[in-house]
């Protein structure tokens, strides 16, 4: 077994691998190993000199606390049918992680089939999402007709959605920053698979707002909705509502902490017309703890010194002690050789803490850390919870 970085001479196995996994919809099959694939993103198990297990590692730039990183984003897991189960997926994960640090990619994301897979490996649920499902009249009470609504150009309009994107998610955390690379695939998936994109100008022609959505058998479902004021999601809500003629349902996803749900129209008896389901979205994990504790920035006022002790099996340079100083606003990371340690964690639950999918006191009832009373305060300003969202596919 050997395991190493593909290339160009390997990219037809790995099609051939991803479309027995996962899918080989037209055009989207083409297009993705035609214009997004990359084989120098990509790492693989080989067996007798042949390709049988690979994942790719997607370059993002991740917002988190006010900081921007380096990330992998982990697609595309797979391993040929006849070569399950004997033990690649492991020395795989660690060679992957290894080429993350190489690359000085601190955070890795991975969106898991099932969310508790990945974690004997590190990874451990960071975002979730809200999912509504309501029939059009439920939308007709939140919906405000007005602006311009347009189809989206590839040549003019990524600069203004990505303006309207950037606004949206100011009051929250873990996203990604789209580059025009990223916007152009994001659409060309989007049209791959039949959908649509609208873009939503107010009365002075300034971009409010965006709607990507698609129609399938009765149903509108809008996959990423962004607004900068109230106003503007009103409209986009009115909208959908338009489509009241056409669709018996109408669906959509938002950030954790959204709260239309608190006005739409609904009933208790005899039983409710709208669903709003939590959805587990996105995994993280820290691939280099010194290194993504050193990028962050903090308040002014925080300032202290803590030690921590990780336990990572998967990447050993995180399995250890730490000494880190906080002060003017940027942390200093050495190694410890103490007997007194502040905060023990996994890697698993440091990076829920990193990420503030979870905070401190959350951590200690659920026995996920163990830490030194007087350290707590200091530790719940260095690791606050955050709303989080994330809405990349691959």
């Amino acid at each position: 077994m050997n395991i190493r970085l593909l290339d160009k001479n390997h990219i037809p196995t790995a099609k051939e691998l991803w479309g027995y996994a996962f899918e080989k919809n037209e055009p989207f099959y083409s297009w993705y190993f035609d214009e997004v694939f990359k084989p120098e993103n990509s790492i693989g198990v080989f067996f007798e000199n042949q390709l049988v297990s690979c994942l790719q590692l997607n370059p993002y730039r991740l917002k988190l606390k006010g900081s921007s990183f380096s990330a992998s984003y982990v697609v595309g897991v797979i391993t040929a049918p006849e070569f399950r189960n004997r033990g690649f997926m492991k020395p795989l994960l660690e060679a992957s992680l290894q080429e993350m640090r190489r690359r000085n990619h601190s955070l890795s994301i991975l969106m898991p089939f099932d969310t508790t897979y990945y974690q004997p490996y590190g990874w451990e649920l960071c975002y979730t999402q809200l999912r509504y499902e309501v029939p059009p009249d439920s939308l007709r009470k939140i919906s405000q007709p007005g602006g311009l609504f347009s189809m989206v150009s590839l040549e003019k309009d990524i600069s203004s959605m990505d303006a309207v994107y950037r606004q949206w998610l100011t009051s929250y955390q873990g996203y990604i920053a789209r580059s025009h690379r990223d916007w152009l695939n994001l659409l060309k998936d989007l049209y791959c698979d039949g959908g649509y994109a609208r873009l939503l100008r107010d009365d002075q022609h300034q971009p409010v707002g965006y709607v990507l959505y698609y129609l399938e058998k009765h149903r509108l479902f809008a996959k990423e909705i962004a607004y900068t004021t109230a106003w503007a999601q009103r409209a986009i809500f009115d909208f959908l509502y338009r489509h009241k003629a056409q669709v018996d349902q109408v669906g959509w996803t938002a950030p954790m902490g959204d709260p239309t749900y608190l006005y739409l129209p609904d009933r208790i008896t005899p039983k409710a017309v709208n669903s709003v389901k939590v959805l587990p979205f996105m995994a993280g994990r820290v691939v280099d703890v010194k290194m993504a504790l050193e990028n962050l920035s903090f308040e002014s006022s925080v300032s202290g010194e803590f030690s921590l002790a990780v336990q990572d099996l998967t990447a050993p340079w995180n399995h250890g002690k730490f000494l880190v100083t906080v002060e003017k606003g940027t942390a200093q990371v050495a190694s410890y050789s103490g007997e007194n340690i502040d905060l023990y964690c996994s890697i698993n639950a440091f990076s829920q803490l990193f990420w503030g999918a979870i905070d401190m006191d959350q951590a200690i009832r659920l026995e996920l850390i163990r830490i030194q009373p007087e350290k707590l305060n200091l530790l719940a300003q260095i690791f606050p919870k955050h709303q989080n969202y994330i809405n990349e596919f691959f």
